[in-house]
């Protein structure tokens, strides 16, 4: 009696493969649905763009096409992963060149955050937070979301109670200074000597 095994082994490559790669079910979505397109990523990421190019606001899309992706070694723990592997993400892009970013908001990035743009104009960030490349990817694009963000929230108010008690709190820091000022000073004599024989 021969096994499957062998037989499998006496059949041509590529006779099973032909056959099952032509099938399809009778329930397929391409035939329940024949004019349906089924790519709807493309579908969502096409209209994210579009609302994002048209709109004066920042939405949260950001086309990976219009970045300079980078990957290199990263200095965090890993053990012997860390030399094998390049893990560290660095993201730029042109700042000026984008269209994602409104104007108002890329004016107010040159002026806040002029310590991440390169003399050429690019906007540079990276991550290390982790061992995998694509979770520091995903936390350089939240970082750059988080920044963003962060210049179209507006500074919150403070009310004439939170006033008073960030004063009174100043005031009580002060006297606790120099209260231990006054108190390592009155140390530091009492260490010297002032007996006459």
């Amino acid at each position: 009696m021969l096994s499957r095994g062998f037989i499998r082994l006496l059949r041509p490559a590529g006779v099973f493969q032909e056959s099952r790669s032509g099938f399809k079910s009778i329930y397929s979505l391409d035939k329940i649905y024949p004019k349906s397109e089924f790519d709807y990523s493309a579908n969502v990421e096409k209209g994210l763009k579009e609302k994002a190019l048209k709109s004066e606001e920042f939405h949260g899309y950001i086309p990976l096409e219009d970045l300079e992706i980078s990957y290199s070694r990263s200095s965090g723990p890993g053990g012997q992963n860390v030399n094998k592997v390049n893990t560290k993400v660095d993201i730029r892009f042109d700042l000026k060149s984008v269209k994602w970013i409104p104007e108002h908001l890329k004016a107010q990035l040159f002026e806040k955050h002029a310590t991440r743009i390169t003399k050429e104009g690019q906007f540079w960030i990276q991550s290390e937070k982790t061992r995998s490349r694509e979770f520091n990817l995903a936390d350089c694009l939240d970082k750059i979301r988080f920044i963003i963000r962060g210049l179209d929230r507006p500074a919150p108010e403070l009310s004439v109670e939170d006033q008073e008690e960030l004063a009174a709190r100043a005031r009580k820091a002060a006297r606790e200074r120099l209260r231990e000022k006054r108190e390592h000073s009155m140390k530091k004599g009492d260490r010297q000597d002032n007996f006459e024989l």
